[in-house]
């Protein structure tokens, strides 16, 4: 071992004296060291050499001693990249660790070397004082941090010390020392956790600062196996970033969630349609979807079913990149909604149906914080902007909003996956079966006569459209379950009352015994259809699109298409 040992420093002080004498051959592009930290005692360091399987050496020297305290090797892998985390010794062959260390790389011809791989180095027992004098008095951390006396030992620990000091104010170290206090069990304190707590509070001041490229830079997490620093795609780096620029972070825990969130949402926003589901499957967790219903129910899918969602996500995306939570739980349930959707023609042949009249299917819905009345805003001229979507219901919004029957949310906009409440759906039903009386009267404990939607209530009550939800309530800014849809279309449809006995839709149990009647008439007659895998989801609230459809294709078109 020692043999072998002083052949390496031999090899290492001929390849230092070459590049010496002869610099024009020293230190080509293609070797080169990317990262060099000293944390938590250990020599952190990586680069990359000109090929694969190239073998690295590193030797550490006290500088004025010139003795020999690391010297170690490895191999560089497939991409070139290598690195070295090695722990710095208290003590080698009798001599202490303390002082300026210097670092040399050398790999075949070439060496790395130099000021900028200096280190001061500090010993575990100074070290230890050091964690101590800040446990036993924590108010004293900033001053400890600050003097200069302590600056080996703070540099060995890992404390980013030469960024803390290029803070341009005395406010934003004072946010340091807060966000650090905020986050650490002072009782408990380690050197490990006074290294990574202080660095974070100290970026997380940067990023507030509208430096969050170099604060990531410095940070490097590692997400999808790979490290910030590795990432190669700089647009991806820019998206990462100009997201997480100037935000106010109160953890590193949080820091590290919104990494891997912005990070996923790129790779979403840029993935081709093929690898959606991949995509979303592999990132679920970091893009805060994983419980959502919304993404239980695209995820359900495969087969054709798949390709037809992931088309529809991509379409989407394609339009408006989606960048919240929100956004891509509708997008999810907007593209699950135009996979599953099945068209009388897809069901029946060219539109035929099993009792002569239009079937119409039910489809899921996706949640809206903004459910605005779906006939109640201005009108647009039949022309939305967010239909593409739901092209299966487009026409019947299109024509519904000519008929003055529906309009949008403003901006040109349907907004076709928010929820109908009840007075919407039958306000909708009153127009579209022209059976409006200004005069018409109801009592419903929870609609009154200064309420918008009042004469639409009372004149479906009185054609018996609607009879309210039970003790002399209506239900009124309940969202339309799609069972009581089937119960209210089956009271102003005329279809032959008939069942066929022996199907059952295979979540029969779900459905309201005072639905199910309703339900299987109007399937029976060819009205409405379930869900694939005869499911009729019947708890599931309907979106506008779907009440939009259902309404043109089971009375206006019926009828010619005019009221």
């Amino acid at each position: 071992m020692k043999y072998k040992r002083n052949i390496i420093l031999c090899i290492l002080t001929s390849v230092m004296l070459f590049n010496i004498c002869f610099p024009c051959f020293a230190q080509p592009e293609q070797f080169s060291a990317d990262r060099f930290e000293i944390k938590n005692a250990r020599l952190i360091l990586s680069g990359k050499t000109p090929q694969k399987g190239d073998t690295v050496t590193i030797i550490v020297k006290n500088k004025s001693t010139q003795n020999i305290f690391l010297l170690d090797e490895t191999v560089s892998g497939d991409d070139g990249n290598f690195s070295f985390d090695l722990k710095m010794p208290d003590v080698m062959k009798g001599n202490i660790a303390e002082g300026v260390f210097y670092v040399t790389l050398a790999s075949n011809d070439n060496i790395i070397t130099g000021k900028d791989y200096e280190f001061e180095f500090a010993g575990s027992v100074a070290r230890s004082n050091f964690v101590d004098a800040v446990k036993q008095n924590p108010t004293m951390l900033q001053q400890m941090i600050e003097n200069a006396e302590n600056e080996s030992v703070v540099k060995t620990i890992g404390i980013a010390i030469g960024d803390y000091n290029k803070l341009s104010s005395q406010n934003e170290k004072d946010g340091v020392i807060s966000f650090f206090n905020q986050n650490t069990d002072i009782e408990n304190l380690t050197e490990e956790t006074l290294c990574s707590n202080f660095n974070a509070a100290i970026y997380a001041m940067y990023i507030k600062c509208l430096q969050a490229p170099f604060a990531l830079e410095k940070l490097n997490y590692s997400y999808d196996d790979k490290s910030f620093s590795q990432i190669s795609d700089n647009n991806k780096k820019n998206y990462i970033s100009n997201s997480m620029n100037s935000k106010v972070y109160s953890s590193e825990e949080k820091m590290k969630a919104d990494y891997k969130f912005y990070y996923s949402v790129y790779e979403l926003n840029n993935a081709v349609s093929t690898e959606m589901s991949k995509i979303l499957e592999k990132h679920k967790s970091a893009l805060g979807i994983e419980e959502s219903d919304e993404y239980k129910k695209f995820a359900s899918l495969s087969g054709e079913y798949l390709t037809k969602a992931e088309r529809a996500l991509a379409q989407i995306i394609d339009k408006e990149a989606v960048t919240t939570v929100e956004k891509i739980n509708a997008a999810l349930m907007s593209a699950y909604n135009s996979a599953t959707y099945v068209s009388s023609d897809s069901l029946n042949g060219g539109g035929s149906s099993k009792g002569g009249g239009s079937t119409v299917s039910f489809n899921s819905n996706v949640s809206s914080s903004e459910n605005q009345n779906i006939t109640d805003l201005p009108q647009t001229n039949g022309v939305f902007s967010d239909l593409d979507s739901v092209l299966w219901a487009k026409d019947s919004i299109e024509k519904l909003a000519e008929l003055k029957i529906v309009s949008g949310i403003g901006d040109g906009l349907f907004a076709p996956d928010g929820l109908v409440k009840r007075e919407e759906f039958i306000k909708m039903l009153v127009l579209a079966l022209d059976v409006y009386d200004e005069n018409a009267k109801c009592s419903f404990d929870d609609v009154n006569e200064s309420d918008w939607y009042y004469t639409y209530i009372a004149s479906a009550l009185e054609c018996k459209i609607t009879l309210g939800t039970g003790n002399s309530k209506f239900g009124a800014g309940q969202y339309l379950k799609r069972e009581d849809v089937a119960v209210i279309l089956n009271r102003c449809i005329n279809v032959e009352k008939q069942r066929d006995e022996s199907f059952l839709f295979a979540d029969d149990k779900d459905i309201s015994d005072y639905a199910k009647e309703s339900v299987y008439n109007l399937y029976a007659n060819g009205v409405i259809n379930g869900m694939g895998d005869s499911i009729f989801v019947p708890q599931e609230t309907c979106t506008r699109a779907m009440a939009a459809k259902l309404i043109y294709s089971s009375i206006i078109e019926s009828t010619g298409g005019d009221k």
